[in-house]
């Protein structure tokens, strides 16, 4: 399972939002370009350009030498958004927004790469890490890793998870059944975390190991780390 591929997809929500512009659906602004060349939409309260965003928060900015959208506030890529609008009587439009985005993944002692852990912090920016669409995961022979997190309202959570080492081949690369593998959900509410390997006293813990935070779904449809 381990290769060149350092980024995985994870899911953020955002808070719903109130603004005043009833578009009727998933669309951008009218004026604003939709999307940056290629085929993921820009919807508002996204936007592309001043005055097509709802604030900072939600300005796309393309990375014009290959067409991607990126969130300008946390240089995340933006691989998908999803919207979902309902309407009030007395403050307009209130929408709810869902992105997919790559992230980079934490991992130690491998080959060529030096030890890397990624930071990314949410807090007072509008979005969270879906609890119901990401999973935590860690990837080597007897891993035992942890992921700490905070919620939205200061919280410090810790979970985990240890895998079983296995030689077989008959492993199925798109399942994580904890024979060198392992995943734990993450809490609700998570704006920043940070992942741990924790150390066994063995030759092991020499072992090249990852561990990250992705879109669950995403992991059936892949055998590539």
């Amino acid at each position: 399972m381990v290769g060149q591929v350092m980024l995985f997809h994870i899911v953020l929500l955002s808070w719903p939002i109130i603004h005043t512009v009833a578009l009727g659906g998933a669309i951008a602004k009218p004026g604003c370009p939709s999307d940056c060349g290629n085929n993921v939409s820009i919807p508002f309260p996204f936007g592309i350009g001043a005055g097509f965003y709802v604030d900072e928060w939600f300005e796309i900015v393309c990375n014009n030498s290959a067409n991607r959208p990126f969130l300008k506030r946390t240089n995340l890529e933006v691989l998908n958004v999803y919207t979902s609008d309902y309407t009030t009587s007395s403050s307009g439009q209130i929408s709810s927004s869902k992105l997919k985005v790559r992230y980079p993944i934490s991992f130690q002692n491998c080959t060529g790469k030096e030890s890397h852990k990624p930071d990314l912090n949410l807090t007072g920016s509008p979005f969270m890490f879906s609890v119901t669409d990401n999973i935590f995961t860690a990837v080597s022979c007897d891993v035992h890793a942890t992921i700490s997190s905070s919620n939205v309202e200061g919280a410090e959570i810790s979970a985990g998870c240890k895998s079983i080492c296995s030689n077989s081949t008959n492993n199925n690369n798109s399942s994580c059944n904890g024979l060198n593998c392992c995943q734990t959900t993450i809490h609700s509410f998570v704006e920043t975390f940070t992942t741990t390997f924790e150390t066994t006293g063995t030759d092991r813990d020499k072992a090249c190991k990852y561990a990250f935070v992705m879109d669950q779904n995403w992991f059936g449809s892949s055998n590539t780390i």
